[in-house]
């Protein structure tokens, strides 16, 4: 593991031997195809991070789309560092 102590805290990548991730796509279709939700859920088991990738797709016209997303990170508990 490459993890070092700095003076605003803990640096560096962690290697851990296993680590297990998990990812969850969930998506629709509404108004005959005008509107295209989804949004991605994934879990960093070690790590104890999470991702929630929520995004719209807004089909205008046939020669036009619009896609609408976000990205939010965050960290459940403090990570295992040994």
């Amino acid at each position: 593991m490459k993890l070092y102590q700095g003076s605003l805290g803990q640096y560096g990548m962690p290697d851990w031997q296993d680590n297990y991730m998990m990812t969850l796509l969930v998506r629709g279709t509404l108004k005959n195809g005008v509107f295209n939700p989804q949004v991605i859920f994934a879990r960093d088991f070690m790590a104890t991070a999470n991702v929630i990738a929520p995004q719209l797709e807004w089909n205008f016209s046939n020669a036009l789309k619009f896609t609408f997303g976000l990205n939010y990170k965050f960290r459940s508990e403090p990570a295992i560092t040994a």
